[in-house]
């Protein structure tokens, strides 16, 4: 069974409301540089903003019913991105991290991108074993973050 991404532009409500749900859980929250809660107005507008900012791509990753997480690209340029993304919290897809990022890695080589930076807490090291292992190296950071880069956007197989 593949991998699915669905554009945000294209979620059903329920998907909607599942990944705020998800956005909204301790678990992704304390992780992103916003901590506060939003709500389903705020939400559904931002979803809805989306169709005019050709600069930012937000999508559902799925495998078959199960939803894995989340993936988007901002900033986009004709040689970069800056990459997020947050797993659902209920999964029980194993490497569910691997998967989300091969996914990601897959969206840039579409979109003919050299590389893909990004900005992680310096507290999720998790996320940052990840990223370690995608190849991603540290070009400069601050009190809270790390700021990584890569320019290896090939996928990595599972163990």
């Amino acid at each position: 069974m593949g991998i699915k991404l669905t554009n945000f532009k294209e979620l059903s409500a329920i998907e909607a409301q599942d990944v705020l749900n998800w956005r909204n859980s301790d678990f992704v929250r304390f992780q992103m540089s916003n901590h506060d809660l939003i709500s389903i107005e705020q939400h559904m507008e931002f979803i809805k903003s989306l169709n005019k900012n050709k600069d930012n791509e937000y999508y559902l990753v799925s495998k078959g019913k199960d939803r894995i997480g989340v993936i988007y690209l901002n900033s986009i340029t004709e040689i970069d991105a800056e990459l997020g993304l947050y797993k659902n919290p209920d999964t029980k897809i194993a490497d569910a991290g691997r998967i989300l990022m091969n996914s990601i890695f897959t969206l840039a080589r579409y979109k003919k991108l050299d590389s893909l930076n990004l900005r992680v807490l310096k507290s999720n090291e998790k996320a940052i074993h990840l990223y370690n292992k995608f190849s991603f190296t540290i070009k400069n950071e601050d009190e809270s973050f790390l700021y990584m880069v890569s320019t290896n956007l090939k996928p990595m197989h599972a163990a």
